[in-house]
């Protein structure tokens, strides 16, 4: 009869242990996750209702600038950027992980299929400076 309860209680020892150790790998999972990001990014449907005043209003301003010009070129490929990250966030990506993928679409980094049409987009140029001027813009409108 000892034997049997000794037998039961290293059992539920060693339980305690791997549920113990399981909660702490949890934990640091979470806390890596929140150390990568300093930010605090907004919900997919405040982010879809931002963008969409974004694109807007970038449509509006490049209605009064010569098309060609560099500031119409920045402005367009910011409105193509905010596009591309809405449609992400609609099809179901996370709001940071679509900024990013948004990116490398608009930049051509990425082989995927372009979800508008690109003809208008042609003559823009997107180097790195630009590049890290429409993530950073993006941050600035997505997060909280």
């Amino acid at each position: 009869m000892k034997r049997t309860f000794a037998k039961r209680g290293l059992m539920s020892l060693v339980a305690g242990f791997f549920l113990f150790g399981v909660l702490m790998l949890t934990a640091s999972r979470a806390e890596a996750q929140t150390a990568g990001t300093p930010y605090t990014w907004m919900g997919s449907d405040e982010a879809r209702q931002e963008l969409e005043v974004a694109v807007v209003d970038l449509y509006n301003q490049l209605a009064l600038l010569q098309p060609g010009t560099p500031n119409y070129n920045t402005k367009l490929a910011h409105a193509y950027y905010y596009r591309v990250i809405r449609q992400q966030i609609t099809q179901g990506t996370a709001v940071i992980i679509a900024v990013d993928s948004a990116l490398e679409i608009v930049s051509g980094g990425s082989d995927g299929i372009k979800p508008y049409d690109t003809s208008v987009f042609d003559d823009v140029t997107i180097d790195a400076a630009l590049k890290q001027q429409m993530k950073n813009n993006a941050v600035d409108l997505l997060t909280l």
